[in-house]
């Protein structure tokens, strides 16, 4: 969902100058200024679905979710925008505003930055101190891919299609595939039976440490 701004912003300072200066939001990455590009009306469906699923889920618990508003702090300065973001506990930002204690991370994953999101970004994800599980919810097909964190800090995933689930062990909630993709026909999204475009498991190539 990103597309190139162009620039380094050399310090904290400068990248918060510049997004908050900026019409959209801009993620820094690598120190590199990347601005956030509008998604197909069945990824933004998909988000807002997911959205109310996770608000329901964690309503009266110790975890709050937020949406692709909020700013969260990554390793060496970077920051970005994930598509939806849990926290448990008190909530603690940077500058008032960069959440620095997310504990899930959802993207959901967009053709133009796909490859990116599922090694460079999750990499950034996966090495906040915080998260404990990152959720790729995939455009064309009907499928979760879950990564989470072992006791010991390595990673592991579980991945899900039709008529299957995902658990955020760490919030203590599930997520039903088919409530996540639940009438996005409406919008142009993927039907139940679309194929997934690659091997699943080559995702397990990337996050086990």
């Amino acid at each position: 969902m990103s597309s190139t701004a162009g620039g380094l912003s050399p310090t904290w300072d400068d990248y918060i100058a510049a997004d908050e200066g900026h019409p959209g939001r801009l993620e820094r990455l690598h120190g590199e200024l990347y601005a956030m590009a509008g998604g197909s009306p069945a990824h933004a469906y998909i988000i807002q679905t997911l959205g109310v699923l996770l608000r329901l889920a964690l309503r009266g618990g110790p975890c709050r979710s937020t949406s692709s508003d909020q700013r969260v702090l990554l390793p060496n300065d970077d920051a970005a925008y994930p598509d939806l973001t849990v926290w448990c506990g008190e909530a603690e930002f940077r500058d008032g505003k960069t959440l620095t204690n997310p504990t899930v991370i959802v993207e959901v994953l967009s053709p133009s930055t796909e490859a990116w999101d599922r090694v460079g970004k999750l990499d950034l994800y996966l090495a906040i101190p915080t998260v404990q599980h990152v959720l790729l919810v995939e455009h064309g097909c009907w499928h979760l891919t879950l990564v989470s964190r072992r006791e010991d800090g390595t990673w592991t995933y579980a991945s899900a299609g039709p008529g299957g689930s995902v658990n955020l062990s760490a919030v203590g909630i599930t997520v039903s595939v088919d409530e996540v993709y639940d009438d996005i026909a409406a919008v142009g999204g993927p039907t139940r039976d679309a194929r997934l475009p690659r091997d699943p498991t080559k995702v397990a190539d990337v996050v086990e440490r």
